[in-house]
């Protein structure tokens, strides 16, 4: 199972034995305290005005990601009531306080925004026309593009990309090719097959992006968030290789 937890790491990103700060690392792992790997790190963090405090919050693991055909067991919550999430803050003793700005105030009135009035029709979203293009890379190679509208002509549903030595920093290279077709089947249903060859090659990175040979194809319900796949989508990198999640989970 892949447990998320909160990481603080600065502009430059990871690099040589640097990977950041995990900012629940206290604790002896026992459940329900601060670094319960049963608990989830979640999205959104935010800072307190000062620069000393950031507040999160956390998903205790529930079916299907355990429990049932999973072969990982679930826990009981040791939090109050047994609830499932809860908010954490984490106080960064060795900081600072920041002196907070002053901010000045800002308009209600967004120049690019398209004032609503009740009544009016919601604006029609506007896609890329369908047809090929090419996309040059910053320092050298090229990419085709190709956009493949659906049945209706109402949304792009297949974009499909061939790199030729691809580069936008002269010093990682891409080549290869990925298409990725989406239908909706119902409003909450979304399919896609997912095809994907691509190599990267660079002097700190050589990865590689892999479907298998018939493809990976993926179907997912928002309502019930359940991951169910055909085939593999693997990415390695520098010889580590990273699959896609477990069926049923």
């Amino acid at each position: 199972m892949l447990h998320l937890q909160p990481y603080l790491i600065d502009y430059y990103g990871d690099r040589n034995t640097y990977f950041g700060q995990r900012i629940n690392a206290a604790g002896d792992g026992s459940p329900g305290c601060i670094n319960d790997p049963e608990w989830n790190g979640m999205a959104d963090p935010k800072w307190s005005p000062d620069g000393t405090r950031i507040v999160y919050w956390q998903s205790h693991t529930v079916p299907p990601a355990c429990g049932g055909i999973n072969p990982l067991m679930c826990y009981n919550s040791t939090e109050p009531g047994g609830r499932n999430y809860r908010m954490m803050l984490a106080h960064l003793t060795n900081r600072t306080p920041l002196i907070p700005k002053v901010i000045d105030p800002i308009s209600d009135v967004v120049p690019w925004g398209v004032k609503y009035e009740p009544g009016s029709s919601i604006s029609v979203l506007v896609y890329p026309p369908a047809g090929n293009y090419v996309l040059l890379g910053n320092s050298f190679g090229w990419a085709n593009v190709t956009f493949i509208n659906n049945d209706a002509g109402t949304m792009i549903e297949t974009v499909s990309v061939v790199y030729h030595n691809f580069s936008n920093d002269g010093l990682n290279v891409l080549t290869g090719s990925e298409t990725v077709t989406m239908n909706a089947p119902s409003p909450t249903v979304s399919q896609l097959d997912w095809y994907s060859n691509l190599i990267q090659i660079g002097p700190n990175n050589n990865s590689t992006k892999m479907t298998s040979p018939d493809g990976f194809h993926l179907s997912i319900d928002v309502l019930t968030n359940i991951f169910n796949a055909n085939g593999t989508l693997t990415t390695t990198v520098n010889g580590i290789a990273y699959h896609q999640p477990a069926n049923g989970t």
